[in-house]
C-alpha cells in the first residue's frame, strides 16, 4: 500500500478518532483491529465484517476506495469485491 497524494491517503489529511464498535472488534483478530483502527484514524469508515468460513474480512472505504484488512492484518487497497 503506497501513502502519499496519489493513492489518497496523503499523511496532512485530518485525523479522525474514530471508535470501532464491540460488534465488530468481537469479530476480528488483533492484527486486524490494530490496521483497521490505524485506517479508522486515518479518516476510513468500516463498512461491515464479512465472516467468512476460514476468517473474518474487515471492509472499509476512504473517499471512493475500498480497502480489506485479512486475518493478518494484511490491508488490500484495491480488494476484488462489489458492494450491493
Amino acid at each position: 500500500m503506497v501513502f502519499g497524494r496519489r493513492s489518497g491517503f496523503a499523511l496532512s489529511e485530518r485525523r479522525k478518532n474514530s471508535a470501532l464498535p464491540e460488534q465488530h472488534s468481537q469479530k476480528l483478530h488483533q492484527f486486524q483491529l490494530d490496521r483497521v483502527s490505524d485506517l479508522l484514524n486515518m479518516g476510513a469508515s468500516l463498512l461491515f465484517v464479512r465472516d467468512a468460513e476460514i476468517a473474518p474480512l474487515a471492509i472499509l472505504e476512504h473517499g471512493h476506495q475500498l480497502l480489506t484488512v485479512d486475518h493478518h492484518g494484511l490491508i488490500q487497497s484495491d480488494p476484488d469485491l462489489q458492494i450491493r
